[in-house]
């Protein structure tokens, strides 16, 4: 089991502004290896986004790949995977980022923002850097 947790004070973060949280890992095995690649692929990842101790975040089980059996995109697709690298420092070396989920802070709620990932990974098969969060940028 793979469990990874970061949380903050909400009083850090800008009033009326949507923030998106991200993993930023690197997969330690060899991803042109076709069992390694499936077996990533295909395990689900249990991610929350939100406040602690409320219902408003996203919790949802996502899989490192376009689109699972059934069809639907709930995918944690990594950017370098589609060829749109977040930066040069993961050009440099290959750390991987994929988006998790989307928090609103409206401003007048104390708390603390909650970030999970939850998987089954084999024992040092994802290496993560951490957990990472930002204002929503516009498109």
């Amino acid at each position: 089991m793979y469990w990874l947790l970061g949380h903050y004070s909400t009083s850090l973060l800008s009033p009326m502004t949507t923030y998106v949280a991200y993993l930023v890992f690197f997969l330690n095995g060899d991803i042109d290896d076709e069992h390694v690649t499936s077996y990533i692929e295909y395990s689900p990842i249990e991610v929350f986004a939100g406040l602690a101790g409320s219902n408003n975040g996203q919790r949802r089980t996502v899989y490192f790949h376009r689109e699972h059996q059934d069809g639907d995109d709930n995918g944690l697709f990594p950017k370098k995977w589609a060829g749109l690298l977040e930066n040069e420092f993961s050009e440099r070396y290959g750390w991987l980022e994929s988006e998790l989920g989307e928090f609103f802070n409206r401003g007048d709620v104390e708390g603390e923002l909650l970030m999970t990932v939850k998987t089954t990974y084999k024992d040092g098969l994802l290496l993560s850097k951490g957990l990472k969060s930002g204002p929503k940028r516009s498109k």
